[in-house]
């Protein structure tokens, strides 16, 4: 089905960043990685929501969500290369949704910088 190939599209961009990761030096099993799904309030009307408050979803609930929406390969490869992963749900008009937070969530997890070598 459609959802299907959508996770297929997704490990696309994933292979490239781990293989540029590890091109330039950085152990990816040393690193987070923050998975960002956006456009969340494109989602306020689709029955396939992640929970019924999109400002409040949980990283555990979006993870079982992705799992739900057949992205259970991604999600596995993801969590078996990095060290650490954490899920996020942005967009526009989506009660508390902060773009910043995958990033300071990242920030936090790696004080002195990125895991290189």
């Amino acid at each position: 089905g459609t959802v299907a190939f959508a996770g297929g599209l997704a490990e696309l961009p994933y292979h490239m960043l781990v293989s540029q990761l590890k091109h330039f030096g950085a152990r990816p099993e040393r690193c987070s990685l923050a998975i960002v799904l956006t456009k969340a309030d494109l989602l306020t009307t689709q029955d396939t929501r992640p929970g019924p408050d999109l400002g409040n979803v949980s990283s555990h609930r979006l993870r079982a969500w992705l799992c739900d929406m057949e992205f259970r390969s991604f999600v596995e490869m993801a969590e078996s290369d990095f060290r650490r992963v954490k899920y996020f749900l942005v967009g526009r008009d989506v009660e508390a949704s902060d773009s910043t937070l995958p990033f300071e969530w990242l920030l936090e997890q790696h004080r002195r910088g990125a895991a290189l070598a």
